[in-house]
């Protein structure tokens, strides 16, 4: 093979039948995201184009992380992983974050005959850090099951974003930004065009927002992105409310992702959903990047 035809670079939703040989359909729903990346390593081949190494994954506020790292069986052992790593680190210095991340899910923390995936990264800067819930990855009509309001549960103050009065809705968005998006994680654009208003759930008392649900829709996936609550009583009715109308609105076979990586995150889905399979983040720091060369 000659390594000229080899490339790297960028991927984007453009690219998921490129890459559906090398991952899971999943993946392919994370490149739509607008936390999401995607970097492949190319081949050209007179005109056939493939995709012979990839990793995909998310951005986070301060922190770069891999969801899925997979190089084609044929072309192993050649440093194409190592190369895509470093272009992660890359990225993560472009975008001036501390952290690179890789999400360890738990059906590959153990195999004979690797040792497992914490092996590969733990020989490449990273260390184990954190237990986390494992991703939840279903269909509506999987996850609304036994997702009920208990008895003399109130949900007057829960509204949907869109019922709320457009001369009112701007201001209400500037109020959620300021308790549900963390600095800097994306511009108000990004948060307003993505948030589906029709499934998104509001609880306010006295112009203060006492809970609130905000839920992408991207691509095929939808996705929570974020939760507030002033305690917790109040999430059974924002989960109630958000499901009843997802289903309504897309069906039961629509796709959801649930990520539980913050403290919040994870707890919300233990009452909610109790408790599931588990996944590690290992953690490599950017300031290490001359170290993986």
């Amino acid at each position: 093979m000659d390594n000229s035809n080899l490339y790297y670079r960028s991927l984007t939703k453009k690219d998921i039948l490129l890459i559906s040989a090398l991952g899971p359909a999943i993946m392919g729903d994370l490149l739509a995201l607008p936390w999401g990346y995607g970097i492949g390593a190319l081949l050209q081949e007179g005109e056939d184009l493939s995709v012979v190494g990839v990793v995909i994954g998310t951005v986070s506020e301060d922190a770069v992380c891999i969801e899925w790292m997979s190089v084609a069986s044929d072309m192993q052992y050649k440093e194409i992983g190592h190369e895509l790593l470093i272009r992660v680190f890359d990225l993560a210095i472009s975008m001036d974050k501390e952290r690179v991340e890789a999400a360890i899910h738990s059906r590959y923390l153990k195999n004979p005959l690797t040792g497992g995936c914490n092996k590969y990264f733990k020989e490449r800067l990273f260390e184990e850090k954190t237990t986390v819930g494992e991703d939840i990855y279903t269909d509506l009509g999987e996850i609304s099951k036994g997702i009920l309001i208990k008895p003399g549960q109130s949900m007057t103050e829960a509204e949907y974003i869109s019922k709320v009065p457009r001369a009112k809705r701007k201001e209400l968005i500037d109020r959620l930004e300021s308790v549900c998006r963390p600095s800097g994680s994306q511009d108000q654009e990004v948060f307003d065009r993505n948030m589906d208003k029709d499934i998104s759930v509001v609880i306010q008392k006295d112009d203060s927002i006492m809970g609130a649900l905000i839920i992408y829709h991207v691509g095929a996936l939808l996705a929570p992105r974020f939760i507030y609550l002033d305690n917790y009583e109040l999430l059974n009715p924002l989960v109630y409310m958000a499901l009843t109308a997802a289903v309504k609105k897309y069906g039961k076979d629509q796709k959801i992702l649930i990520t539980q990586r913050s403290e919040t995150g994870i707890e919300v889905c233990k009452k909610v959903f109790g408790s599931g399979e588990s996944m590690n983040i290992m953690t490599a720091y950017v300031k290490d990047y001359n170290d993986l060369h």
